[in-house]
């Protein structure tokens, strides 16, 4: 029972155990209600309690070493040490070499064969990982009108069969289509395109200039043409330790050879024969062009699993051939027809079924227009776009010669950008000479 607190003494408190070998330490203690085994005096709840800073066990056990551990883990938190909160001191009242001292030892030497014995199943069992597989009507479009959710699928040219990666799309729940793609290697909605290349692919493309073919056809077809390129890294540079990447150039510093982004003790050059530059002039020339970089199949099963997620389903009706409707002759007339405005990939093929030449859709009016478009808004931009009236500008004779006039009397006609460099040498022309 506690003693009461004097004048000058220290507050004595003793807690009541069972006698020793009653029970075992698991067991649950019903001879003493106060006990500290029991719910109503859990050690750990009479120490944030009585907050003690000497701790005597008079039967010392593994269960309460560790709960005074966390308590004094949790004070040492809250107030950090100073002079005035010494540190909590625990005794073991035991005689040695006793049953009570073996007991504990014994106690103390299971738990750490239970956590060798933890580390070293965990370092050597097989853990099956489950994949998650995203439900299927996450992956396309759920129609509210429809109770049946369409089967996410992707077109797969037939000759990417040789590789792992339409296989590894149909264990992640897509439907694979074989075909013959003459444009692009895998159609994963109606207006994404996937052109599939390795380093050497790449290199070998960039350098014919089949790629830059190939991105004309995607980009004339679809929306959102996307460049692949899968590279196998090596084994140092997935490594856990240090960066991936020593060079700031990024994972292109991998390469050697004469494809090297930088050489062994030289500097940074990007000649216009580089495969870096040519992978920048390829961006700048299809701005719509996306390039996507994988390191293994998996990663790229991975990529186009998110890349369909709610997009529509690809169509075999809707599906382009390369040269289809687009001769060698009118390649120049479509891709100019795309620049105008109110003329998108959406509807361009309607005005080339109807209209034979872009002279022929200048003659047309705001009600053919709409008519042919079906849609009133864009007629309107392109019927605007054609039929607008640009009045040159009339520039005063200076009195000097002008060679662009078509006779004596005629005026003087210049384009804003030109009357603007006359501007710019007639003011560098009246500054006054230096003087040295």
């Amino acid at each position: 029972p506690p003693a009461s607190k004097g004048k000058g003494s220290q507050l004595r408190i003793v807690l009541r155990t069972p006698p020793p070998g009653s029970r075992e330490d698991d067991a649950p203690s019903a001879l003493d209600a106060h006990s500290l085994d029991g719910p109503a005096g859990r050690l750990a709840i009479v120490l944030s309690r009585l907050r003690p800073q000497k701790i005597v066990f008079f039967e010392p056990r593994v269960a309460w070493v560790r709960e005074v551990e966390v308590y004094a883990a949790r004070e040492h938190r809250r107030c950090p040490l100073t002079p005035e909160a010494p540190p909590i001191t625990v005794y073991f009242m035991v005689y040695k070499d006793s049953v009570e001292e073996q007991r504990y030892l014994t106690s103390l030497r299971r738990e750490k064969e239970a956590f060798e014995h933890l580390i070293k199943l965990r370092s050597s069992v097989v853990i099956r990982q489950m994949e998650p597989v995203l439900p299927k009507q996450l992956l396309g479009p759920l129609e509210s009108n429809s109770r049946v959710v369409q089967e996410p699928c992707v077109l797969v040219d037939v000759r990417e069969f040789r590789s792992e990666l339409p296989a590894l799309l149909h264990r992640k729940g897509m439907k694979v289509v074989p075909l013959t793609l003459s444009i692009g290697d895998y159609i994963l909605a109606p207006h994404i395109c996937v052109e599939r290349k390795s380093v050497s692919d790449l290199i070998s493309s960039l350098n014919s200039g089949r790629l830059y073919q190939q991105c004309t056809a995607m980009a004339r077809y679809y929306l959102n043409p996307v460049l692949l390129v899968e590279f196998s890294m090596p084994a140092h540079a997935v490594s856990s330790g240090g960066d991936r990447f020593a060079s700031s150039t990024g994972a292109f510093a991998l390469f050697t050879g004469r494809n090297a982004v930088l050489a062994p003790g030289s500097q940074l050059d990007l000649g216009p024969r580089h495969l870096m530059s040519k992978l920048v002039l390829l961006t700048i020339h299809f701005p719509n062009l996306r390039i996507l970089w994988s390191v293994t199949p998996y990663c790229t099963a991975e990529l186009f699993t998110e890349l369909k997620m709610g997009r529509a389903e690809p169509s075999l009706d809707k599906l382009p051939q390369d040269g289809e409707n687009l001769g060698e002759d009118n390649v120049e007339a479509v891709d100019m027809l795309l620049k105008m405005p109110g003329i998108s990939w959406r509807n361009y093929r309607r005005v080339i079924s109807q209209v034979n030449s872009l002279s022929k859709l200048a003659e047309c009016s705001l009600e053919r227009l709409t008519e042919i478009l079906d849609n009133r808004e864009c007629a309107r931009r392109l019927h605007d776009f054609l039929h607008f009236e640009w009045t040159p500008t009339v520039v005063a004779d200076t009195g000097g010669p002008n060679p662009a006039q078509a006779a004596p009397g005629a005026p003087t006609t210049k384009r804003p950008r030109l009357d603007l460099a006359k501007r710019v040498r007639t003011a560098r022309a009246a500054r006054p000479p230096r003087r040295h």
